[in-house]
Parts: structure tokens; sequence; C-alpha cells
């Protein structure tokens, strides 16, 4: 799978196992460098995306979940963790690429920083529309 060129120029590397890169739209670079490669050696896009949030994602999707909580005091686990998605970088670049379809599992719940009962840990699947 390549990189695109103008996110190599973006690549700064850290030490000998990671590399960290700055540069937004990343994660739509990717998910269609990823998506161009199992139409190339698979004849059809991936039907989804399984993974866990991690990082800049995480904490993200964690503010995002304590603001749906507080707006939304009728709403459920799942509303706060559906809109928390979509409101992230994460999840529009999937839905941009027609992957917004989200099966959203939260792991346990920590407090960080401000935010109380926050997901600990966020899986996430996103299927094709």
């Amino acid at each position: 799978m390549a990189i695109p060129s103008y996110l190599l120029e973006k690549m700064e590397k850290k030490s000998g196992e990671h590399i960290v890169i700055d540069a937004h739209g990343v994660t739509e670079a990717m998910l269609k460098a990823v998506i161009s490669y199992y139409i190339e050696t698979k004849g059809a896009p991936p039907v989804g995306f399984p993974g866990n949030l991690t990082d800049d994602n995480r904490k993200n999707f964690r503010k995002e979940f304590d603001k749906h909580r507080a707006r939304d005091h009728n709403g459920t686990m799942d509303d706060w963790a559906q809109s928390a998605i979509r409101d992230i970088s994460f999840g529009k670049a999937m839905q941009k690429l027609g992957y917004g379809v989200f099966e959203i599992e939260l792991l346990g719940f920590v407090n960080v920083g401000d935010f109380k009962n926050v997901p600990k840990e966020i899986n996430v699947i996103a299927r094709r529309y």
C-alpha cells in the first residue's frame, strides 16, 4: 500500500520503530490507500474497518461523548457514542468514504481530566452504507 507523496513529506521519523505523521487529512488519505489496495488485490473494497480508537481519536471521542451525554439526558450510551463518532475526524472521514454504519463497543469507564465516567476503550467497526 503506497502512502501518498504529500504525506511522505509530512512524516517525521521519531525513532527506529515509530513514525509520526503530522498533517490534516491523514485518516482519509490512509483509508483511501487501504481501499485502493483492496480493490487492486481483491477486486472490491473492504466491507468494513474494525479497530479501536487510540490517542487523539479516543481523546476527541471522549470529549464529544461527554458533550452529547450532557445535552441529551434521555439518550442511551449508544446514542451518545453514535453522535460522538460522527463528530470526530475519524468518523467524518469514514462517512465521506461511504463507511458510515458504525458498530461501537464501549469497554470500561474512567475519569480523565475534567471528563467523568467516559469510555476507557472504544472499539469501532465502520461498515459500508
